[in-house]
């Protein structure tokens, strides 16, 4: 149970399923046992994973309170990571089903497309000889006024009599026509298509909805209400199934001719659940990824019993009025419409081009320069053993020192140095850890998988590489490549990469993959080229939705302004880059295709003569009645709140305690989260003795 299947096949859900109801019974009973710990999910993840890298030996040997603690931890935590491994399977299952459904119907409507085409032609033919030319003939009859009425009724009722078109076209083939026009413009053969493929999906879907229990936002009560009733059928569901979340067409297309499709309802109830998953109506309760968004915000009570403490901390008081900020942008942006207009009618852009539709801004090309080699700076071996270069670079940074042991105690001190270069090199070169301790004598394979396992953790590994950046912004030789000296301009961009083994953030893609599926890197850089963030996730995510992730992820480099291409961009980037310091710019391949905004207030200035004109307005209000929402997702827990704590709590407790929170608002301890899981273990221990 320690490591989760990453696989969509029907018998690996059920499997999982079965585990997370086993995992479910303990974790009912022991959950007054974590009320009462209070460890939070930081905490919980701590011990749960001393327990998924320790072997049953290693746990055994532990004091009975200790392994109790631990294996307490270990239930909680498989509890939620179970919870959003099957969510993460039902919309990976549901994205492939609803685009395989997409798909085919894009086929049959492309097979048809000849009959539909000369279907459309013989209707046109009938509209223009058969109707608009004998309605354009009886009118020039009617207005002739040398014609007695009666003479313009025989003339009419001659023209009527002697229309080929619609002699030929008797109501049989009329009717037929409509409806072959009609068939074309429904949507019944998506529904079938659905109906079609719905057996196979629910030997995925099915399982996981009647095992995991959804909390529901008020919108989405209706479609909570149904998924309800399809747990308590099990599935088993008939015409008496709820409807209302079904939008009209739906409905029309599950009780068709007066049956009830089950298959076709279960498919629509799958892909509305799918949907209300990704918009955040539906939620879990337990679960680390898929939360309500207020548990992972500043609690509401706390917000308003502290709000100006926590403005103050996180720096936001400039922030603090809504209709102040807006006033400020409203100005800014004004200005800089007014601006970029005054330069085109000025003739002082030169790079901007208009056209029939729309415009285009070229990129002014860069000015060749003559620049001297430097290749007698450089050693005159064309090659440089990687050994060297790890050991050189950790005798400048000390990189090394950041590989500490999971546990702050049971442990035998720090492998060998030659063990960490060999872990770094077969994890880094994807050599492998069984081929490296194959090829480095005298290093044994379990030496390195044991150091490996306890001491190349995700938190060790980013703060052995900020140790190299903090080196790297001190050096000279880079600060050449900034163009704004004191100014920070930073970029993020996603490579893609294929993998062949399971994995829920796989995604199949055929311009990057073929026929395989792989994942995309998204990585941030400066412009000095240092690398100070990357992360993995779905091929089929944007990238706009780590951006801010990203940012906020480094003390080392610290970004002014940031740049990305359109897969990095959403209208809410800027809004959020504001709030949080950074100046967002993004670079757009058809920059006449964004939508561009003004605030209400411009409403009644005359823009007739701006070549750059906005689409649409900001709509304040809804901003103004979230503000306070927004204040509070820009507010973290930051460091500041970890020194009060630590500050506050130094004064009591035991001598261990102190000594803890002395090393720790020193920074004698490398890493704040090793400070937190440090203290949590003393303050446990200080708890239990007392």
């Amino acid at each position: 149970m320690k490591k989760l299947s990453q696989s969509t096949k029907p018998a690996k859900v059920k499997e999982r399923v079965a585990d997370l109801q086993l995992v479910e019974a303990r974790y009912r009973l022991l959950k007054p046992v974590l009320d009462h710990l209070t460890l939070g999910q930081d905490g919980i993840q701590y011990y749960a994973y001393s327990v998924i890298k320790a072997q049953i030996f290693q746990l055994t040997r532990r004091a009975e309170r200790e392994r109790y603690l631990h294996l307490i931890a270990f239930i909680a935590h498989q509890y939620y990571r179970l919870h959003d491994n099957l969510v993460d399977v039902l919309l990976s299952s549901l994205q492939s089903f609803h685009n395989s459904a997409l798909r085919e119907h894009k086929d049959q409507c492309y097979v048809r497309r000849e009959h539909r085409n000369e279907s459309l032609k013989m209707l046109v033919g009938f509209l223009d000889h058969g109707v608009l030319e004998t309605l354009a003939q009886i009118s020039a009859v009617a207005k002739n006024s040398e014609l007695t009425d009666s003479e313009k009724v025989q003339r009419i009722c001659a023209l009527l009599t002697d229309n080929q078109v619609t002699q030929s076209l008797d109501p049989e083939q009329l009717a037929e026509l409509k409806a072959t026009l009609v068939t074309e413009l429904s949507e019944e053969d998506y529904y079938l298509i659905l109906s079609s493929k719905s057996v196979r999906m629910q030997n995925r879907v099915s399982p996981i909805l009647k095992a995991v229990t959804f909390l529901a936002e008020p919108s989405a009560k209706d479609l909570h209400h149904a998924m309800e009733h399809f747990r308590l059928k099990d599935g088993a569901i008939d015409k008496t199934a709820p409807v209302d979340f079904l939008t009209p067409d739906d409905r029309t297309a599950v009780s068709r001719d007066g049956r009830f499709s089950v298959s076709l309802y279960k498919a629509l109830l799958f892909l509305q659940v799918q949907s209300a998953i990704k918009s955040g109506t539906l939620n879990l309760e337990h679960s680390y990824k898929y939360r309500p968004l207020d548990a992972y915000l500043i609690d509401r009570e706390r917000w308003q019993r502290d709000k100006p403490l926590l403005i103050e901390r996180a720096d936001l008081q400039a922030f603090l009025d809504p209709h102040q900020v807006l006033a400020e942008l409203d100005t800014v942006l004004y200005r800089q419409y007014l601006t970029t207009n005054a330069h085109i009618l000025d003739g002082e852009n030169p790079h901007i081009k208009f056209k029939k539709m729309g415009f285009t801004v070229s990129t002014p090309t860069l000015e060749e320069s003559d620049a001297e080699a430097l290749q007698h700076y450089f050693p005159e071996r064309d090659f440089v053993p990687l050994m060297e270069v790890l050991a050189t670079v950790n005798r400048h940074t000390g990189w090394m020192e950041e590989f500490q042991h999971w546990q702050q105690r049971h442990h035998h001190g720090r492998p060998a140095d030659r063990v960490v270069y060999a872990g770094v090199i077969g994890i880094g070169c994807t050599i492998g850890i069984r081929k490296m301790a194959r090829i480095s004598h005298p290093i044994s394979e379990s030496e390195l998988e044991n150091a490996v396992n306890w001491f190349f953790s995700v938190d060790n590994i980013n703060a052995a590489s900020d140790r190299v950046l903090q080196l790297m912004d001190r050096l000279e030789l880079p600060k050449l490549l900034q163009r704004t000296p004191g100014r920070s301009h930073t970029s993020s961009d996603g490579q893609k990469f294929e993998v062949r083994v399971d994995s829920l953030n796989a995604n199949h893609s055929f311009k990057y993959f073929g026929k395989e599926q792989g994942v995309s890197v998204y990585t941030f850089r400066d412009e000095r080229d240092l690398l100070w963030h990357s992360l993995v996730f779905s091929a089929a995510d944007r990238e706009s939705a780590y951006l801010i992730d990203g940012l906020m992820h480094n003390e080392v480099v610290k970004s002014d302004i940031h740049s990305t291409d359109a897969f990095g961009y959403t209208e809410a980037i800027f809004a959020t880059s504001h709030l949080t310091g950074f100046s967002y710019a993004p670079r757009f391949k058809n920059l006449k295709r964004q939508r561009l905004y003004i605030f209400r207030s411009r409403q009644s200035v005359d823009r007739s003569a701006w070549k750059i004109k906005p689409a649409a307005y900001c709509d304040e209000q809804h901003i103004i009645q979230f503000w306070d929402d927004i204040l509070r997702w820009a507010n973290p827990f930051k460091r500041k709140d970890l020194i009060a704590a630590l500050e506050r709590l130094r004064s009591s407790g035991s001598p261990e305690l102190r000594k803890l929170l002395d090393e720790a608002l020193r920074g004698t301890l490398s890493d704040e989260q090793r400070r937190l899981n440090r203290l949590s273990e003393v303050l446990l221990e200080t708890a239990a003795s007392e």
